[in-house]
């Protein structure tokens, strides 16, 4: 059963109107009418429904299938008239799954995150490869030892990879870590 927007509101096409321009709309009828016109979306979390989380989601759903243009502003706009209604939690949970994926600042961060991923995901390979390396050489790593080259820096794999050629013993490898680089 379709729900009533019982409420007057203020609305003005841009936030920073002063308030002589800003014209009331008289906002009633069906919840549906509100989820149908973009500029009516943001009051949409306001209605009285009493599945109010669901027309939140259903909200949150029908900015998503607005233009690129349109979107970002009804969202801000839809989120911040939310807030007046639901938790903090609740409407960055509903919103975050598909609007800040979108978002410029937000893939910069995904890409960074994997970028950092991808360089821990080589220099584990290469302490890998080293410690596999030394083993076969040098045969099997005291813990110690093991602990150290676990901690090595960026560049010490590389440099290590090439010193290992001429180690005899354990000792070489100690001497290695002891050395200035």
């Amino acid at each position: 059963m379709p729900c009533s927007l019982h409420f007057q509101v203020w609305w003005c096409k841009r936030a920073l109107e002063p308030p002589h321009t800003q014209s009331p709309v008289r906002c009633q009828g069906p919840t549906g009418s509100a989820l149908n016109d973009p500029a009516l979306l943001p009051l949409a979390p306001l209605a009285g429904a009493i599945q109010a989380e669901i027309l939140l989601q259903r909200v949150a759903q029908r900015v998503q299938e607005l233009h690129e243009e349109e979107r970002q502003e009804v969202s801000g706009y839809t989120q911040i008239l939310a807030g007046l209604k639901f938790e903090k939690a609740l409407i960055q949970q509903v919103f975050r799954e598909g609007i800040m994926r979108e978002s410029g600042i937000y893939q910069d961060i995904l890409e960074e995150g994997r970028q950092e991923g991808r360089q821990e995901g080589r220099q584990e390979g290469e302490r890998s490869l080293i410690l596999r390396q030394l083993i076969r050489r040098l045969g099997e790593m005291p813990e110690p030892m093991s602990s150290r080259l676990a901690t090595l820096s960026l560049e010490q794999p590389e440099t290590l990879g090439e010193a290992l050629l001429e180690f005899e013993t354990i000792a070489d490898l100690e001497a290695w870590f002891e050395s200035p680089e």
